[in-house]
């Protein structure tokens, strides 16, 4: 679900427009007297949309819909034709090329907006509506490896012609492309704190001057304006907000009518609005308005809500229901529409998020950030929404497990660049998206997976670090999720076929794992009150094993390991207990013979 505000009909009034999973185009808007939704020309159904935007492409004042599909670099637009809303094609780019950063700019200051993108390798391209017609132009190269955090579009030296503006993670730096004569230079505005994060990229006139500002948040909870007096720039400290709870819906909106746009933001923990206005002194931080904290708000918009220009908040929730409310200390919400509930899939899994048996479908909007679930009760089959995760993160080690006990399946992933695992839990049947605990960011993470090692029905998420030192995130009551250093392995011994077994049968989980450099095999386990290894047995260190395979070999109730030498020799771990596992030769077959596709299965029926 693509959501869009913008003047389709040039009537001086915006519509809020969303584009449905079925590829139809609808809109919500004010008719003088009454809230209406209407239906556009439709595009066809894709989850490879991107890139979706309002645009001005002529310079008229009217806005347009664009949008890239990426599975066949296509390039379509909705624009009037003859009086009517109308779907057409404008171009094909490049169809082996990823394209990514999307955004509305006119660089060159003539009044039309183009659509300019960044490619695999770099490079920035434009496309726009020219005297010639629809023309795509390269613009510069900003290199792939400085692990550019965002990108914003900003006139910062008010010359009438639009910026690129990028920070460069790697240095802190700050850089700008802008239009030099007949071509486009790249050039460094300068750098803040190496090593510092940064969320947000936001633009407006901040500081008053008539100019726009750019701004961003530190780590700290600081905000920050790139600004710029006509020749230079500088980076100017705003305010700061507690870094102790989280801010959702930030932005800049002028609500006060003094000419210059105010920070606002959302508190999820009591729904509180707060904004950041500027004073002759500097800036103060006011309290604009009190939702709930109970609501699930999807997307958020803040503009004019009547004749009079006054500034209003605008939300769509979890259930379809519109809400509007004014800006103001005691202000609060007014139910005004109903739309289906918003969702769309562009990764799909099965898991059984609500505890009642049967699996649910599961997905996650890469877009959007947002994870839903199509769940059946006794009172039908529901659209849910689970929680919203960062949509700018790379997510990996995504897990499904059941982490506090309570029956229900958890959704659970790593930031691997602030070192975050987050979730979509749901303590008490609610579900919310939740961090559980911080591994450190500098580290590399391997084997990551889940299993019980305490056997207390909570899985804990484990992985091992670059060090060779094994850590959990764990809960001992279901609600608090902290960091557990398990044991260190020598990382000399170069640790393979790793693998999670009960070989003991006493219902804990064990972390197993063999060293290639020496043949042995090695388990970390829960000794009832903290985490040991221990050696299991040593096989030929001058062999090398691979295809492990896990499970009841010797019908002892017990679960074994199997694994066979590059020689074509399968061989049995086993516990014979107590405190005492065996090696068992099974077979020997042909090594050269190209064998895949190997699982354990009671053939015979014997168990």
């Amino acid at each position: 679900m693509d959501v869009l505000v913008g003047d389709l009909n040039g009537d001086g009034r915006e519509e809020i427009i969303t584009l449905k999973n079925d590829g139809n185009w609808n809109t919500l808007s004010w008719s003088g007297s009454s809230y209406t939704t209407s239906q556009l020309q439709g595009w066809y159904r894709s989850d490879d949309w991107t890139g979706i935007s309002l645009i001005d492409l002529d310079g008229n004042g009217v806005d347009e819909i664009i949008g890239f599909n990426s599975a066949n670099a296509e390039w379509l637009v909705i624009r009037p034709s003859n009086g009517t809303l109308r779907s057409s094609r404008i171009t094909n780019w490049n169809s082996t090329e990823t394209y990514s950063s999307f955004s509305v700019a006119d660089l060159d200051g003539d009044g039309r907006e183009e659509m300019l993108a960044r490619d695999s390798v770099g490079n920035w391209w434009s496309l726009g509506l020219k005297d010639s017609g629809f023309q795509t132009k390269y613009i510069a190269t900003w290199g792939k490896s400085g692990n550019w955090r965002d990108f914003a579009i900003a006139d910062l030296n008010g010359d009438g012609k639009d910026e690129i503006i990028g920070q460069e993670m790697a240095t802190g730096a700050w850089w700008m492309i802008s239009q030099q004569g007949s071509g486009y230079v790249s050039r460094w505005l300068g750098s803040s704190t190496k090593g510092l994060t940064f969320e947000h990229m936001l633009t407006g006139d901040v500081t008053g001057d008539g100019r726009t500002d750019v701004v961003s948040r530190d780590g700290l909870g600081n905000f920050w304006a790139v600004t710029s007096n006509g020749t230079s720039t500088q980076l100017t400290l705003i305010k700061n907000w507690t870094s102790s709870v989280v801010w959702r819906d930030v932005m800049l909106v002028d609500y006060d009518h003094d000419g210059t746009s105010e920070i606002i933001g959302r508190n999820i923990d009591n729904g509180y609005w707060w904004g950041i206005n500027g004073t002759s002194g500097g800036y103060a931080n006011e309290l604009i308005a009190r939702w709930g904290a109970s609501s699930d708000y999807l997307y958020v918009f803040a503009g004019p809500r009547n004749s009079s220009q006054d500034i209003g908040l605008v939300t769509w929730d979890s259930y379809g229901d519109w809400w509007l409310s004014t800006i103001g200390s005691n202000s609060t919400n007014t139910r005004i529409a109903n739309q289906e509930p918003p969702f769309r899939f562009t990764q799909t899994y099965t898991a059984d998020v609500n505890g009642d048996g049967s699996p649910d479908l599961v997905g996650y909007d890469s877009i959007r950030g947002n994870w839903w679930a199509v769940i059946h009760d006794s009172t039908g089959t529901h659209n849910r929404f689970l929680g919203r995760w960062n949509a700018t993160t790379p997510w990996q080690d995504l897990v499904f497990a059941d982490l506090n006990g309570d029956g229900r399946t958890d959704i659970a992933a790593f930031d691997p660049i602030n070192g975050y695992w987050w979730s979509i839990i749901s303590p008490g049947g609610r579900f919310q998206s939740l961090k559980l605990s911080t591994w450190n960011p500098s580290s590399s993470y391997r084997n990551v997976m889940t299993l019980d090692l305490d056997g207390d029905g909570r899985q804990e998420i484990v992985g091992q670090n670059d060090a060779g030192s094994w850590w959990a995130v764990t809960t001992s009551d279901g609600s608090a999720f902290r960091n557990q250093f398990l044991q260190g392995w020598n990382p000399g011994w170069q640790w393979v076929n790793i693998a999670a077994a009960d070989l003991e049968g006493d219902g804990r989980t064990e972390i197993i794992g063999q060293s290639a450099t020496r043949g042995e095999w090695w388990e970390l386990y829960w000794t009832g009150s903290g985490y040991a290894s221990r050696l299991l047995a040593g096989w030929n260190p001058t062999e090398r094993y691979r295809d492990v395979q896990i499970g009841d070999i010797n019908g002892d109730g017990r679960v074994d390991i199997a694994a066979r030498s590059y020689g074509g020799n399968w061989w049995m771990l086993a516990y014979t207990g107590p405190n005492t596992w065996s090696t068992t030769f099974l077979t020997g077959w042909t090594a050269g013979a190209g064998w895949q596709n190997f699982v354990i299965a009671d053939l015979l029926g014997n168990g």
